[in-house]
C-alpha cells in the first residue's frame, strides 16, 4: 500500500483511516534527485521498520533514522 504525503511546516503529513487495534507496519520511499540523477532511499528504521498500534484517533509523529549528507 502507498500513501502519498504532503510537505509540512516540520516534515510530511500523510492521512490514514483505520480501525482501533490495527496494527500499522510501515518505511518510507524517499525519492529524489542528486547532481542530476535519480535516488531513491528506503527508511526501514534499521532494517526493523517502524510498527505502531493504532489504539484511538490522533496524530503520530516519527522521526528520520536516515540523513542525507549534503
Amino acid at each position: 500500500m502507498q500513501s502519498p504525503m504532503a510537505q509540512d511546516r516540520d516534515g510530511f503529513l500523510g492521512t490514514m483511516r483505520v480501525p482501533p487495534g490495527t496494527t500499522l507496519d510501515y518505511g518510507f520511499l524517499v525519492a529524489g534527485e542528486r547532481n542530476g540523477k535519480a535516488i531513491d532511499v528506503w527508511d526501514d528504521n534499521h532494517r526493523q521498520f517502524f510498527h505502531t498500534l493504532v489504539s484511538v484517533d490522533g496524530v503520530m509523529t516519527v522521526k528520520p533514522t536516515i540523513k542525507f549528507q549534503n
